[in-house]
């Protein structure tokens, strides 16, 4: 359960990262 939402955390913070970058 921990890994998941730590693994969920990381796919969001490096989606909006990538978005920021791009924007």
């Amino acid at each position: 359960m921990i890994h998941a939402k730590v693994l969920v955390i990381d796919e969001e913070v490096s989606i909006i990262g990538s978005a920021n970058l791009t924007n």
